[in-house]
């Protein structure tokens, strides 16, 4: 009896301690970026925090390139914090940008710290780049219910990237189809280079004498006379 009791408290205890730890772990993207409460603090403007990422900056990495100024008018931002912030963001943190293709919306949303989105947008069948690149921004929030102005901006930057580099991806793709074309189409000589060159050919094989190779009318006499059936490919 005591050892039923003991397994069944230990049951309980580890059933609370599951949900405790699933609301942790929905929360946690909340403060996930330890160096963004940090930078803040270290610019003396730690009391923003919240505020910032109540509104979706909520990561050091994507906040230049994202936020404007009239996005600290709408949060309440005073204009003398307003101008200290604005510095800062220029002077310390780097513009955000996508520099590499990701292979699945998995990764994309990861890439950008936007994991929590994934199921938004795979149960709205948006299960590749190609219809990535198809969304526009009121989609964000009448279609995904993605609210913080932070987080759309981050992926609305992100998209216009993925979109730069598969417009480059297309362009280095048509020039490589291009160069291995030109390498398989018969360059066309000039009518003095065909003479010359069956001129050549006819000597080569002993068919016959040849005056001149400028002289079209008698390389066809001794063509004809030899019976001679060719075609002159001529490659660069």
């Amino acid at each position: 009896h005591y050892f039923i009791q003991s397994n069944l408290r230990k049951s309980v205890k580890f059933q609370i301690m599951t949900e405790k730890w699933e609301v942790l772990a929905d929360l946690s993207f909340i403060h996930e970026d330890n160096s963004f409460e940090e930078w803040l603090v270290q610019i003396g403007l730690g009391e923003l925090r919240d505020v910032l990422e109540a509104h979706g900056w909520d990561n050091v990495d994507f906040i230049n390139g994202t936020i404007q100024k009239i996005d600290f008018q709408n949060m309440g931002i005073r204009d003398k914090t307003k101008k200290a912030l604005m510095s800062s963001i220029d002077e310390d943190l780097a513009d955000f940008h996508n520099n590499s293709l990701p292979g699945t919306v998995e990764e994309w949303l990861d890439t950008i710290h936007l994991s929590r989105y994934l199921n938004r947008f795979l149960s709205n069948r948006i299960c590749s780049l190609n219809r990535v690149v198809r969304i526009v921004e009121s989609d964000l929030t009448k279609v995904f219910d993605i609210h913080p102005i932070g987080h759309r901006r981050r992926i609305m930057k992100s998209i216009r990237d993925i979109k730069n580099l598969l417009q480059l991806d297309e362009e280095n793709e048509k020039k490589r189809r291009v160069s291995i074309t030109q390498k398989r189409v018969v360059w066309k000589r000039s009518e003095n280079d065909i003479r010359k060159g069956i001129f050549y050919w006819v000597c080569y094989f002993g068919c016959d004498k040849v005056e001149s190779s400028d002289n079209s009318e008698e390389v066809r006499r001794i063509c004809t006379k030899q019976q001679v059936y060719f075609t002159v490919w001529f490659y660069f």
